[in-house]
């Protein structure tokens, strides 16, 4: 029926029905999740200081990247004023209409012409580079069509010897600390890369799920600052603050690039702020082939700016159930691997429903599938992982180079605690450097933090030797539907509190239904909160007054 309707109906008409369907209340979630590269509108102040005059600005998206881009007229000039002299400027070009001829293109400074294109190939990214001689550009669009225009804002700082110049921090979706380090002999490639590594024992994600997860590392913020933790309640809401992880980076110098599979982390929430190179590869059931496609990409741009400061944070979503059976690898390794639908698998092996989607309950033969599936996962994205490695050794680059391996959350299908979502196995991730040179140098592997609000702090000392700062707790925080969770995780204990929330109004209502447990004394208080023991109400009392919700007792 699809296909027949592709056949009958324009382009156009289909997308107004796609966002019309999307719309109603068919389906409660954010639109901007179902964003399926369509262009997006782009800040007119976006190129401020580089355009003559004003004109039109969109992102456009090919072949998974995303940038932004202004309507060139059939003359135009750009400023150059904001770059200095020989700093190289990066340019992208793009003919939107379909024909094959007549898309010419020619662009020059104020003294000689620096590209000459007759008969472009259409809507395709064309990539070069200049380095400033003058004040000006002069483009002529001596086409039919009309022509898209993406200019880099600032120089990049060359890459000077013996210092950080590559950063990659890897996030291998639903990992904990304990399954990685038990399973870490099964892959040999990053077992061998990793072989001087440092592996941080207690580094807790601040978030429960992956969507939420990130925005906390970009941002910076917990998620009841940030609040991209339900996409029922995210309509209105811009995720990506200014002064955000790639922000930072941008500033001390670096190109930054973000290669992901995360649903909700896509261009229309504004997630390609201030990234250099931005890939998007929507997570989908059977696509474990985009881990390859990111590693290829990433090989890419390392190859391209290797004279370069980089940092990439990549993120890698084969080790989410319910995994794939679309390769050979996979299929071969797991002989009680499904071959129906993903979602008919995931039901034969949930033995109870949870609050939320993510925190089923796993039957005891489930639990063991879905471990022996994690594991092939792991294998298999090791390999892919491998292509990277063998670069950065053949290229020389491991001693300028740190690459850390994380995760956004662990798992909970093997937990029978109903009480509470967040604990050690959802939310004790690993943290393992590759190169024990750019350690956290003034902290012993044992000591507590998170890699999630804390990674700008690590950065700093990573590149600064800028002191990081311990503190006596770190924080996850859960915000699903009625429910909001925190625990704060201490080296030896955890306490967790729980109670209702109403999204819309923004209230905590903290005495309604709640319950807070301390895991070293294992008791559980549901009776009246200010009942609880002083230190523990203390506790409860300033975080929850930093949350920005208003509090209902």
């Amino acid at each position: 029926m699809i296909n027949l309707l592709k056949l009958i109906l324009p382009n156009l008409i289909l997308n107004v029905m796609r966002w019309v369907l999307l719309r109603v209340k068919i389906n409660p979630n954010d639109p901007r999740r179902f964003w399926k590269d369509q262009d997006l509108f782009l800040k007119d102040d976006f190129f401020d200081g580089i355009l003559d005059k004003k004109t039109q600005f969109k992102k456009i998206t090919y072949k998974n990247q995303t940038k932004p881009f202004f309507l060139s007229n059939k003359k135009s000039k750009i400023s150059l004023t904001n770059f200095n002299n020989n700093d190289e400027i990066r340019f992208t070009y793009f003919f939107e209409n379909k024909n094959l001829i007549g898309n010419n293109i020619k662009i020059q400074d104020d003294e000689t012409v620096i590209l000459e294109v007759s008969n472009a190939k259409p809507r395709q990214f064309y990539n070069f580079r200049i380095f400033k001689k003058s004040e000006n550009l002069y483009i002529d669009n001596n086409s039919n069509s009309k022509l898209w225009i993406s200019i880099e804002r600032a120089g990049k700082k060359p890459a000077t010897k013996n210092n950080l110049n590559n950063i990659f921090l890897i996030f291998l979706d639903s990992i904990s600390l304990d399954f990685l380090e038990k399973n870490l002999d099964k892959m040999p490639f990053t077992k061998k890369f990793f072989k001087d590594k440092v592996s941080y024992q207690n580094v807790y994600s601040n978030a429960d799920w992956t969507a939420s997860a990130l925005t906390c590392l970009i941002n910076s913020e917990l998620p009841s600052s940030h609040r991209f933790t339900d996409l029922k309640t995210s309509h209105n809401l811009e995720p990506v603050n200014e002064n955000n992880l790639f922000s930072f980076f941008k500033d001390n110098g670096y190109i930054t690039n973000f290669l992901h599979r995360a649903k909700a982390q896509n261009p229309e929430f504004g997630f390609d702020k201030d990234v250099d190179n931005y890939f998007y590869y929507p997570y989908a059931f059977g696509n474990e082939e985009d881990d390859q496609k990111i590693t290829n990409k990433v090989l890419e741009l390392l190859y391209t700016n290797i004279d370069y400061k980089n940092f990439f944070l990549l993120h890698f979503n084969s080790t989410h159930y319910p995994f794939s059976n679309d390769n050979l690898f996979n299929q071969i390794n797991n002989t009680n691997f499904y071959n129906d639908n993903p979602h008919n698998f995931l039901e034969s092996v949930i033995d109870q429903k949870g609050r939320t989607k993510i925190d089923n309950l796993y039957s005891r033969e489930g639990v063991s599938i879905m471990n022996n599936k994690l594991t092939t996962s792991l294998r298999y994205l090791d390999l892919q992982l491998n292509s990277l490695y063998s670069f950065i050794l053949e290229k020389d680059l491991f001693e300028t180079t740190n690459i850390i391996i994380t995760s956004d959350n662990g798992t909970t299908y093997a937990d029978d605690d109903q009480n509470f979502f967040l604990n050690e196995r959802r939310s004790k991730v690993p943290f393992m450097m590759s190169n024990k040179k750019y350690k956290i140098n003034n902290i012993d592997y044992n000591d507590l933090f998170s890699n999630l609000i804390d990674f700008k702090s690590i950065a700093k000392n990573m590149i600064y030797a800028e002191k990081f700062k311990l503190k006596k707790y770190t924080l996850g925080e859960l915000i699903f539907n009625d429910i909001y969770e925190v625990c704060f995780f201490y080296k030896e204990k955890r306490i967790n509190f729980s109670c209702k929330v109403d999204q819309k109004k923004n209230r905590l209502y903290v005495n309604k239904e709640f319950i807070l447990y301390e895991s070293n004394s294992k008791k559980i208080y549901k009776e009246n909160i200010n009942s609880l023991p002083e230190d523990l109400l203390k506790l409860v009392n300033e975080h929850i007054a930093n949350t920005n919700f208003e509090v209902i007792k």
